[in-house]
């Protein structure tokens, strides 16, 4: 889950931007991890994982809005089943020492069988 993803549901599930988390912190005079932490967690009602999101870009702003457009411009592979992003799309390829071989095709399975050898081994 990337960074802007966190961001992205919080402002979903609350209604509310880190620039608002950001000045409700300020107002309060929130400034550890901790104070923060509890806050979020008891009175905003999020999680651990997306308090520790919000308390990167309320301590760190302009390191937050980095990550944000860093991540907004990370583009993901696309599926060919109606368009879906397909986050594994890149894990889906075999590693280098997998290859299918065409002459260890069984013919009554349509599938090649798969042959591991060694890296070294090309």
């Amino acid at each position: 889950m990337t960074y802007k993803a966190y961001i992205d549901n919080i402002k979903t599930k609350t209604g509310k931007g880190p620039e608002q988390y950001l000045a409700m912190a300020r107002a309060k005079g929130l400034t550890k991890h901790s104070e923060l932490l509890s806050w979020l967690k008891s009175d905003m009602g999020l999680g651990h994982g997306h308090a520790n999101a919000l308390i990167l870009y309320i301590k760190n702003p302009d390191l937050g809005k980095k990550k944000i457009r860093e991540d907004a411009k990370r583009k993901r592979p696309v599926s060919r089943r109606a368009g879906r992003v397909d986050a594994k799309a890149v894990e889906r390829q075999p590693p280098r020492y997998v290859r299918a071989t065409a002459s260890s095709r069984d013919s009554s399975w349509p599938v090649p069988r798969i042959t591991i050898r060694p890296s070294s081994i090309t």
